[in-house]
């Protein structure tokens, strides 16, 4: 009797180890598919996937953009750093409003886009240099991957030509924000 109870335990683990490995290897090979897919950003590379932003979100040509300096911030309302953030470049708004030839887009990642909305209408000055974005995206998507978001806030900057300045931009909460956007024009 013990050895027969022995042995479907054995049997049990053995089936229940090949089931788990089985699924931790499907997992791995989707990562790993996923990787191939989509390269990550580096600092000089073209902008991707901003175009489908821009055409989800806004009724205008995006070439209207060209020789512009963005400076990209990811977040949402959710998001504590964010809305510190966010507050700061409020505040910080009236040094860097007549900065030339930048453009700030704000990407939100909320779910609920009445929510993203209703703060963006309270909260942020109305300026041709301010783009607000609605992404509806959760944080597995080609952008993300591409710019390597895996947690919010992030920040990134794009030249004139359409090429990556920075994948880590500061914060409008950070001391040196007003002097980087002076030196990235």
């Amino acid at each position: 009797m013990k050895i027969i109870l022995i042995s479907i335990c054995v049997l049990f683990i053995s089936c229940n180890t090949k089931e788990k490995n089985k699924k931790d290897n499907l997992i791995k090979n989707q990562i790993e598919r996923k990787e191939q897919r989509i390269k990550k950003a580096n600092v000089g590379d073209k902008v991707r996937f901003l175009e489908s932003l821009f055409a989800k979100n806004l009724d205008f040509d995006i070439s209207s953009l060209e020789g512009k300096t963005l400076y990209i911030d990811n977040w949402a309302t959710w998001c504590a750093p964010c809305m510190k953030s966010n507050k700061k470049f409020v505040e910080k708004y009236d040094t860097i409003k007549n900065i030339e030839d930048i453009v700030f887009v704000f990407v939100s990642f909320d779910s609920k886009e009445k929510q993203w909305r209703d703060y963006i209408e309270k909260n942020f000055p109305k300026s041709k240099n301010i783009i607000h974005l609605y992404s509806g995206f959760k944080m597995d998507n080609d952008y993300s991957d591409y710019y390597g978001i895996n947690i919010l806030p992030a920040y990134f900057s794009i030249d004139e030509k359409g090429s990556i300045l920075s994948l880590t931009a500061p914060s409008a909460s950070d001391e040196d924000f007003v002097s980087y956007l002076k030196s990235i024009m």
